[in-house]
């Protein structure tokens, strides 16, 4: 009775199996569905793929073992970087894997919203000096939520003042803790000849006069994500109705190469060196970018900030 039994079992095994595609036929690997791996007593450490359960099946003296993995990229909540507030909005800085998607809420009774991008904007009460809201995080892994209290950075824009320096006057404006020169800053001595509109490259200690210095990538990064919506509108002439800084829109121009870049785009130096290059700030409507230039080699707009 028990070799008919056994017959029986290679045949359902043999018309159930679906291998698992290898190069080697030899290494191939059955898959087969958890009803007949019970029903099955095969050789010492015969394996099969379970396609019921997703795991793979050995067995091992007179039993079945499983071997189950994990779900990959296991889903991941993400890391806040910073919560800042300009009147009654907020933006949460946020840093997500490429394979999660992010939904929130702020009330409980709140159907969960999709976020479109990395910044998240939400209307809340002005001075308010947090801000609770749930997170769900999702992939085709799984689901994580949390819910945090989060504190609010204000961010304030002062008055447009005008600041003396080297017996000249020029505009400037508190953007948070950060005043920035809302024109050009031309220096006393340059390598290259000038326009009012461009600075040569030269020792980055001697460009800004005493007390000021050229800004990081992230200084202009926090200028252009927090203060404006849409980086075109640090472009317009500062105005007390407006929060723009006046940026000259009129590109680079290479000594080396002979080519003078202009249209909807503003380059503007950068404090830090990549390399022996000189780094670069490009401005578009689209965001920001670095690029690099050889020292000496360019003449370029310039601004200066101050902590405060």
């Amino acid at each position: 009775m028990k070799p008919i039994i056994y017959i029986l079992l290679l045949f359902a095994f043999n018309a159930t199996a679906q291998p698992i595609q290898s190069n080697n036929k030899k290494d191939a690997i059955p898959v087969l569905s958890a009803e007949v791996l019970q029903q099955m007593v095969p050789a010492q450490g015969f394996v099969a793929f379970n396609k019921t359960t997703g795991c793979l099946n050995y067995f091992f003296g007179e039993n079945w073992f499983e071997v189950c993995g994990k779900c990959f990229p296991a889903v991941q909540l993400p890391s806040i970087d910073s919560v800042l507030q300009l009147n009654n909005l907020v933006k949460v800085f946020y840093n997500l894997d490429s394979n999660s998607t992010l939904s929130y809420k702020c009330q409980p009774s709140m159907q969960w919203q999709a976020v479109e991008d990395s910044i998240l904007v939400l209307q809340i009460p002005i001075n308010a000096s947090s801000l609770t809201i749930s997170l769900r995080s999702f992939n085709s892994c799984g689901t994580k939520d949390t819910t945090l209290s989060l504190p609010i950075t204000p961010l304030d824009i002062g008055p447009i003042d005008t600041t003396i320096i080297n017996n000249r006057s020029y505009v400037s404006r508190k953007f948070g803790s950060t005043r920035w020169m809302c024109q050009n800053y031309p220096p006393a001595q340059t390598l290259l000849k000038e326009t009012p509109d461009f600075v040569a490259f030269t020792n980055e200690s001697s460009l800004c006069p005493k007390g000021w210095e050229l800004p990081k990538h992230s200084d202009w990064l926090l200028l252009l994500q927090n203060f404006s919506d849409n980086n075109q509108a640090v472009f317009e002439l500062p105005t007390n109705d407006n929060i723009s800084i006046g940026l000259t829109k009129l590109g680079l121009y290479s000594v080396e190469e002979k080519k003078y870049y202009t249209q909807n785009a503003a380059y503007y130096w950068t404090k830090g060196k990549q390399d022996t290059k000189q780094q670069m700030l490009y401005i578009t409507n689209q965001g920001i970018r670095l690029l690099a230039e050889d020292a000496t080699k360019a003449l370029m707009p310039l601004r200066c900030i101050r902590y405060e």
